[in-house]
């Protein structure tokens, strides 16, 4: 081989080398049982999470509801004070 073919040569593979390195490596493939696996922790992870939000959006819920019912009933009482001492 002569030199010129040599180092084309080499350029070629530098080039290919630098493409394949450069590309984006192949998403993961899991298996059934993986599959499987996964999704009943992340099943099982959602059911826990959702079951301590509900308890906290029942209990914010109340102390809001009621927190709401008081500044109205204090509103209206003002409005009947200031009725009444006109």
């Amino acid at each position: 081989m002569s030199k010129m073919s040599k180092s084309k040569n080499l350029f070629y593979l530098v080039i290919t080398l630098l493409i394949v390195s450069c590309s984006k490596p192949p998403p993961p493939t899991l298996s059934k049982e993986e599959k499987n696996t996964v999704d009943s922790l992340y099943r099982r992870g959602v059911d826990s999470i959702k079951k301590i939000a509900i308890a906290n959006c029942d209990s914010l819920h109340s102390s809001i509801y009621n927190h709401a019912i008081d500044s109205i009933e204090e509103l209206r009482k003002e409005e009947i004070e200031s009725i009444l001492s006109q």
